[in-house]
């Protein structure tokens, strides 16, 4: 079996790791995205909340009615810094997977490039045995018999 053919698994491995990470990095960057649509809405939710609470105190709302608009807008306020941090994490998380899939690709540009001088080396070797082949052939015809 040519070396070559022997290390074909190795291209393979390389090249579902490479689509393995890079389908990894594509559901980190749908994950941030979907985590920035939830903080968006929050915040617009929270001041949408808060103006209808300054309204609702100019009109003269009962006290405990404000005071209980007041602990939601807080509350609001908790899951804001809670989405924030969130975001960072997945952050922080899509950088791990744009490094994990930059250093798959790399890899298998590597072990393609490995293979692609195996070929090179063996069609190189295959010509010079040809060519010895040749070589004693003629070699063999001008003996005089």
């Amino acid at each position: 079996m040519k070396r070559e053919h022997r290390l074909r698994p190795l291209v393979d491995l390389a090249a579902q790791t490479e689509r393995d990470r890079a389908t990894r990095l594509v559901d980190a960057e749908r994950r941030l995205s979907d985590a920035g649509r939830r903080l968006d809405e929050l915040i617009r939710f929270r001041h949408e909340y808060e103006n209808a609470f300054h309204d609702r105190a100019a009109n003269g709302s009962e006290m405990r009615s404000l005071r209980e608009s007041r602990l939601f807008i807080a509350s609001l306020d908790e899951a804001v810094r809670a989405q924030e941090a969130q975001m960072n994490e997945l952050r922080d998380r899509l950088l791990a997977e744009r490094q994990s899939w930059g250093e798959a690709a790399t890899r298998k540009k590597v072990v393609a490039k490995v293979i692609e001088r195996v070929r090179a080396e063996s069609g190189a070797q295959d010509a010079r045995h040809a060519q010895r082949e040749l070589d004693e052939r003629s070699a063999q015809r001008s003996v005089p018999r």
